[in-house]
């Protein structure tokens, strides 16, 4: 009787869908231009900032460096309260992605991703809404590095932010203050449901830029310098949905944020 009772729990156990809620960095290196070791620290740096940035909006969710080569096999098993951020130069980054998702890597050159000059575009995400999966971040690590300069923190710093607002793409987030369309907790269409107003970790980059580089707003925030630590401890990332506002926690919590992080696919430690 007993020993039926034990197998029928282990069963149980082994049936049961754990979710790693996970972030894995995927460092991409392209061996013409790059040094693969500068983008392997880059991308610690990257994760461990990313991985502070999610614990101020109350997450558990863990965000480790992949170890080995992210392929098909690798992407398929990312889970629901997964996604992979791909961290390197433009090309290499685009090779990457299109080895896992075509559809996803045609969308980022069509959204002039890595653009360098004029209006930057560092991070380029998946949106549920889109069509092509919501579990991919990526960063162009040129112009991560242009937009880390003038928000005037380190590449690192500036990584770690962008993957935190592409994993909030992922989560079917818009940009603050703009009408989100969706309902991100329950997937219902609501276009007058907001994302709420800047500061918050959803703050589009070149907004961010803007608003650094003029400091308009610092007297209002009653501070002396606003800074891009400010967009992330921000108290309406933690805000409860109104009728107007969605919540930005509720969203996160509702892609990422199942239960205690366990990565199943190789990290680096």
């Amino acid at each position: 009787m007993r020993q039926a009772f034990i197998a029928a729990i282990l069963a149980a156990l082994a049936s049961r869908s754990f979710a790693s809620n996970t972030i894995y960095v995927v460092p991409c290196a392209d061996p013409a231009k790059d040094k693969p070791a500068v983008v392997a620290a880059l991308a610690k740096a990257a994760a461990k900032a990313a991985a502070g940035n999610l614990g101020e909006l109350g997450l558990k969710t863990q965000v480790k460096v992949f170890k080995g080569r992210f392929d098909a096999l690798s992407y398929g098993k990312l889970d629901k309260s997964d996604s992979a951020a791909f961290l390197g130069s433009r090309d290499a980054v685009v090779a990457a992605v299109a080895l896992v998702n075509a559809r996803a890597a045609k969308s980022m050159t069509g959204a002039n991703f890595g653009s360098n000059s004029g209006s930057i575009n560092p991070e380029h995400s998946l949106n549920p809404r889109d069509g092509y999966g919501d579990n991919i971040i990526a960063l162009s690590l040129g112009a991560t590095k242009t937009f880390s300069d003038a928000v005037k923190v380190k590449v690192a710093e500036g990584a770690g932010f962008l993957i935190v607002h592409g994993a909030g793409h992922n989560a079917n987030l818009q940009h603050a203050g703009g009408s989100n369309g969706f309902d991100p907790v329950t997937g219902a269409y609501s276009p007058n449901l907001y994302v709420p107003h800047t500061p918050n970790i959803m703050t589009d980059g070149g907004v961010i830029v803007r608003r650094i580089e003029s400091q308009a707003f610092a007297k209002e925030l009653k501070v002396e310098r606003e800074t891009l630590r400010m967009f992330v401890t921000a108290p309406n990332n933690r805000a409860k949905a109104s009728a107007e506002y969605l919540s930005i926690q509720a969203a996160f919590v509702k892609r990422f944020d199942h239960e205690p992080p366990a990565a199943k696919l190789p990290v680096q430690e």
